[in-house]
């Protein structure tokens, strides 16, 4: 069976996500030997049917010991406005559930969890329990887990590509119509289901194949023997006066119902949110056109109406936030780069030579550091990673000289032709497949230099003053490479760019400029102006398909998709009576 992590099974509402912090943690939650006080409740609500649901104080406790403090740390709150609000919480997860399953009854003939959907949750309250266990066995053997996880990370890059959220779509009148498109797959339709066959932990028999499987996998894997005891252990003084069986059997599986409930309910609120999600989404061309010119006649208003003296740095900083750009003044465009890196152990010898050359030391004479700093650079390589089944870049522990990787470059960017995004797609592969430069992964733009020619920087002697955050060497290269506004979207650098880092291969992305022209305070669209912002001009980088289109929509889908579920939730509630017991909790607050 393939074990995958259990990383982030459920995206859509925090609560939920909350309520499983202990389980990720090591389900290490112990009972003390008070079931009438934990069974004790704090509220409770009834449906139109009668049917009435109690939260316990045992559930009370274990959510503000996973979530609820956070009201008191973070928010100032008075410890019993958290806990009320923590059992808020609770009932609208339970709300959402019960909800969800109304709605799952409708699409499956009546039965909450297709036999799939079963099989999946069984299969993950498995793999819940294998890290549990190492929780356990790191908890016991001293292993940090923060560095364990930076180690397991090392030499893999993922590599997050979009996927449009919706379509354009023209009526062949002049309009257009938004069409809705699913994105990305479920964690379950990305799981590799490794069962022979259909399983449901609500029969006993899977439950108890299940159990089977999980000694099992101790047994086949000792070094956890001591984890399983003492995650047994705990589990059994969980129950302590709660008058159940206590063979090792009993106690595990209902630890195995537990985390199984953990994980349905946090499956059914996702359920319901995506499904929810899709149906509400009411985003027009209308809507993104208002919102695209509301954003460019304000940062027009700022920049050029109230002449904002921030305009170079908030380009440099946050391009991405920008929806207008000066036509006069400093021209800004994009670099793209893979870096061949100095190891730390290079980097030091690198420093002490710099150091050298710069009269700060005499560890070496000044032509044995230059020699020295010759060699490092000659002697650099760029590592090679090859891309895995779940569509990670790994080192395979390859490497590649920087003249190897330019020539390759240089003959795949030749059969994109004269097609400059196609250009930039293809540099985007050598990104994850080769640099060493953490901030171009995933990076929502590429780097921007700025040059203003109307300035002369008198300091640096030069007929032009440049707009960087970047070392000079890289900066220097960028502007040669820009051409003064002559490059096309693919040129790259000619030569190896040197820094105090290592060696830079370089690439032109396009300028920073504005999508239409002729922009002032009264700047409108028209219904066909769509088309360009969903263009390949309009794209938030050269090298990836993504459009001003398409993040203004995400931006007022998720907006509209937030106020109907808080709408949703309201309604919920408004369905049930909510009734609070605060004297069954005040000794906690």
């Amino acid at each position: 069976m393939k074990k995958n992590k259990f990383t982030s099974l459920f995206l859509s509402l925090a609560l939920c996500l909350m309520l499983c912090v202990s389980l990720f943690a090591g389900c290490t939650l112990v009972t003390k030997d008070m079931s009438k006080y934990y069974s004790a409740v704090v509220a409770s609500f009834t449906y139109d049917n009668n049917e009435k649901i109690d939260i316990t104080k045992k559930e009370l406790i274990t959510a503000y010991n996973s979530y609820g403090y956070q009201y008191v740390q973070s928010y100032n709150m008075e410890t019993s406005e958290a806990y009320k609000l923590t059992i808020q919480n609770i009932i609208d997860t339970k709300l959402i559930v019960k909800a969800s399953e109304d709605l799952s009854k409708e699409n499956n003939g009546g039965e909450v969890l297709t036999s799939k959907e079963k099989t999946y949750l069984w299969e993950m309250t498995f793999e819940t329990i294998q890290d549990n266990l190492e929780s356990y066995y790191n908890d016991i053997n001293n292993i940090d887990t923060s560095d364990q996880q930076e180690e397991s990370s090392d030499g893999v890059v993922s590599e997050s590509v979009y996927q449009p959220t919706a379509a354009l779509v023209p009526n062949g009148d002049g309009t257009y119509n938004i069409q809705l498109k699913k994105t990305t797959k479920t964690e379950m339709e990305s799981h590799t289901f490794w069962s022979s066959v259909d399983r449901d932990i609500e029969k006993q028999n899977d439950l108890d194949a299940l159990y089977l499987i999980v000694v099992d996998f101790v047994r086949d894997n000792p070094i956890y023997s001591q984890a399983y005891n003492k995650y047994l252990n705990e589990a059994k003084k969980s129950e302590n006066g709660l008058n159940l069986a206590t063979d090792n059997k009993s106690v595990f599986e209902r630890e195995l119902k537990r985390i199984y409930e953990i994980i349905y309910e946090n499956f059914m609120v996702t359920k319901y949110a995506e499904s929810h999600q899709t149906l509400n989404s009411s985003v027009t061309v209308a809507n993104i056109l208002e919102l695209y010119q509301s954003k460019v006649i304000s940062d027009y208003n700022k920049y050029v109406t109230e002449n904002s003296s921030s305009y170079e740095n908030d380009v440099l900083s946050n391009v991405g936030s920008i929806n207008y750009f000066k036509t006069q003044g400093t021209q800004f465009f994009y670099i793209s780069h893979i870096l061949a890196k100095f190891s730390d152990e290079q980097q030091s010898l690198y420093d002490d030579c710099m150091k050298v050359i710069n009269g700060e030391s005499d560890k070496y004479t000044i032509g044995e550091a230059q020699g020295l700093i010759e060699d490092l650079y000659k002697n650099l390589t760029f590592p090679v990673r090859e891309k895995n089944d779940s569509g990670d870049w790994v080192d395979k522990g390859k490497t590649k000289s920087v003249e190897a990787v330019m020539q390759e470059l240089e003959l795949k960017l030749a059969t994109a032709g004269d097609n400059e995004y196609l250009k930039a797609e293809y540099f985007q592969e050598f990104i994850y497949k080769y640099n060493q430069d953490d901030g171009m992964f995933n990076s929502t733009n590429n780097y921007v230099i700025g040059i203003d020619y109307t300035t002369p920087d008198e300091e640096a002697g030069t007929n032009y003053t440049v707009y960087s955050n970047m070392v000079d060497s890289f900066t220097d290269a960028a502007i040669e490479l820009y051409d003064q506004g002559n490059a096309k979207i693919g040129d790259v650098y000619s030569e190896q760019i040197r820094s105090e880092y290592g060696i830079h291969i370089m690439v032109y992305e396009g300028k920073v400029q504005n999508l239409f022209t002729g922009i002032d305070e009264k700047f409108t669209l028209t219904t066909s102006d769509i088309e360009i912002l969903d263009s390949n001009s309009a794209r938030i980088k050269a090298g990836e398909d993504k459009t001003l289109f398409d993040s203004l929509f995400d931006e007022l889908n998720s907006d509209r998709y937030s106020i109907f579920e808080s709408m949703n939730l309201q309604f919920l509630r408004d369905e049930v009576d909510i009734t609070f017991y605060p004297d069954a909790y005040k000794d906690l607050t």
